[in-house]
């Protein structure tokens, strides 16, 4: 096996694991709790969506990042919800029902509001010469 495959490999089997560690601490009931007062929720998303790639774009303008450096940033900025999360949030002893939704809700919209937000703030920029 080459070492990209084992890289893989053992990343998702630590992502596999960290998940598991925080799935032990919950039940569907602190889970449900979540969305019915959805105003941390709706706050969490609204940071992540909106606060988060604005600081990026903003980085990426004052500090004038390569094109290809800015690109990976903004999309990276554009699409939250990663597993880490979660498992930060319970090592902190926060809202770990809170953390979990938050990633789930959000890793379900990101296949359509990351794209549309690519394309609708046009932020990654244009290498010169590029076509």
């Amino acid at each position: 096996m080459t070492h990209t495959i084992i890289q893989e490999i053992v990343v998702g089997i630590f992502v596999i694991f960290m998940m598991m560690a925080v799935g032990l601490d919950l039940t569907l009931g602190r889970v449900m709790e979540v969305f019915k007062y959805p105003k941390a929720l709706m706050t969490g998303m609204g940071i992540n969506y909106l606060l988060v790639p604005l600081v990026a774009l903003g980085l990426v303008r004052a500090l004038e990042i390569p094109p290809l450096w800015a690109g990976g940033l903004l999309v990276g900025a554009m699409a939250p919800g990663g597993p880490v999360g979660a498992v930060l949030t319970q090592s902190a002893k926060g809202n770990v029902a809170l953390a979990v939704s938050l990633t789930v809700v959000m890793n379900c919209l990101n296949t359509i509001v990351t794209p549309v937000m690519v394309w609708a703030t046009d932020a990654i920029p244009v290498a010169e010469g590029a076509n």
